[in-house]
């Protein structure tokens, strides 16, 4: 699918898998350009962390990090460029974090939009990032449900999706997509909520 909405419950490995995905596309599809969006500049630029990311790619196999050169030779991969907003490889694949307030003037392989129920105007930030995949790029919405935010243009979207109103593809992993998650450890979430707040919510 071109456009992906997900809702998640919390801590359940989405932003992990979403991330390792858009490494393999930075690897196995050079010049791969990737857009990673965040509600605020920090946690964009967390996604591409040594904590995330570039410890990924780091802890890779030698054998992975590897393009083809002019000869068709496998040769190693090398970072061409590595800061806060910008990780690129020697194959010309790049990866750039943004705060949801920024970034439309690239041609997207992969956007991502994470925690995209956060977003202040997701809207708006859509209407920026839909012209950098047009010409075949993919959109990635993920994000756990903000309860503050019952019309939220993200639940609007994802609810389209669901009943096949809109060209979003849905996916819905509850709390037990875990395995460690059982019966026994929501009781103690739902006992701690109670006892912490007073409330369920």
């Amino acid at each position: 699918n071109q456009k992906i909405i997900i809702l998640k419950a919390r801590q359940v490995g989405l932003t992990w898998l979403v991330l390792a995905y858009a490494l393999w596309l930075m690897i196995f599809q050079p010049i791969a350009t990737i857009l990673v969006y965040s509600a605020r500049d920090t946690e964009a630029i967390y996604l591409l962390s040594d904590d995330r990311l570039r410890g990924m790619y780091s802890r890779l196999p030698a054998f992975l990090r590897v393009r083809l050169d002019e000869q068709n030779n496998w040769v190693p991969l090398h970072i061409v460029d590595d800061d806060k907003h910008l990780f690129s490889l020697s194959n010309s694949s790049n990866i750039r974090a943004f705060p949801t307030s920024a970034g439309d003037s690239y041609t997207a392989t992969l956007a991502i939009v994470d925690e995209a129920d956060n977003s202040n105007d997701l809207n708006k930030l859509l209407q920026r990032v839909k012209p950098t995949i047009d010409a075949g790029g993919k959109l990635i919405l993920l994000s756990r449900s903000y309860k503050d935010r019952p019309e939220s243009t993200f639940k609007k979207i994802y609810r389209a999706a669901k009943q096949k109103l809109n060209s979003y593809a849905d996916i819905f992993l509850p709390w037990f997509i875990v395995p460690t998650r059982t019966d026994a450890w929501y009781e103690e979430q739902k006992q701690d909520s109670l006892a912490a707040v007073g409330t369920l919510d």
